[in-house]
């Protein structure tokens, strides 16, 4: 989809997308989100310096998210003297992890970095904790879901989430969705608020350019300087076109996601 709107000149703006590869279409071609390799490299921040722990096992699901995701997260852990005794892979229909868990069991790690869904996260943590493993589960944005939780009940407890949607922010436009969205009974606010952010990005940029006129919209989108983006403050599109964002980190506690920091862009 990117390369058609590249070729006909028309903005595009990836709202919820983290494959390095969706930028490199062409100049038209914008990401108001984070990079999947970024949010890992966030992860092993995190971990590092936040929870002030070494020893980390990798848990990843085996397609292009997962992959990107150990990626970044390799790299950072190098460039933090982390220890990663590990790296495991499950399939995207996985969702019995007995083998994995022993695995990890027999490593004794300080923390736990899963690249997948909620759908593997909730089975995962469920699992793990019955094996009497205790160290934090660090989850990827695919975590970010009401039915984590749901699925997970008390072993979701304490799980945190790596660029997850801070539900706490009071700007009266993500309260007005979020109150939306729960007279809907959407489980997931997540991915909804990164295309609402989108939608009010394209509408500033249009404002900003006086036009709908494609070529002046792009140019507005490209001198975007701080959007109050719903997952924190848009500083500005590198000339690659990648959003310059914080990542929030969220944590399950007492039964619901609530916001715990800020890692810096």
């Amino acid at each position: 989809a990117a390369t058609i709107f590249q070729e006909g000149g028309i903005p595009y703006i990836a709202a919820y997308a983290t494959h390095p590869a969706i930028t490199q279409a062409g100049d038209q071609v914008f990401r108001p989100f984070k990079l999947g390799p970024q949010q890992a490299t966030s992860a092993a921040h995190f971990i590092a310096e936040n929870l002030k722990l070494k020893k980390v096992t990798a848990i990843i699901v085996d397609n292009d998210y997962g992959q990107t995701a150990i990626g970044g997260f390799q790299q950072a852990v190098q460039d933090l003297d982390l220890d990663l005794i590990n790296t495991y892979t499950f399939g995207m229909k996985d969702r019995q992890f007995g083998s994995i868990v022993a695995s990890v069991k027999r490593d004794n790690p300080d923390a736990i970095f899963v690249a997948g869904y909620f759908f593997h996260g909730g089975p995962l943590a469920i699992q793990l904790r019955a094996a009497g493993i205790t160290a934090p589960i660090i989850g990827t944005q695919g975590f970010d879901s009401d039915s984590l939780i749901s699925i997970a009940g008390q072993a979701a407890e304490g799980v945190y989430v790596i660029n997850g949607l801070n539900r706490d922010n009071q700007d009266a436009s993500f309260q007005h969705l979020m109150e939306a969205l729960k007279a809907k009974g959407a489980e997931s606010p997540s991915v909804a608020a990164a295309v609402y952010s989108a939608f009010m990005l394209l509408n500033d940029a249009s404002k900003r350019a006086n036009s709908t006129d494609p070529s002046k919209v792009r140019n507005a989108l490209q001198s975007t300087k701080d959007f109050p983006h719903f997952y924190g403050a848009l500083a500005a599109f590198s000339p690659e076109r990648e959003a310059q964002l914080p990542t929030p980190v969220i944590e399950v506690k007492k039964g619901k996601f609530v916001f715990v920091t800020d890692i810096a862009n």
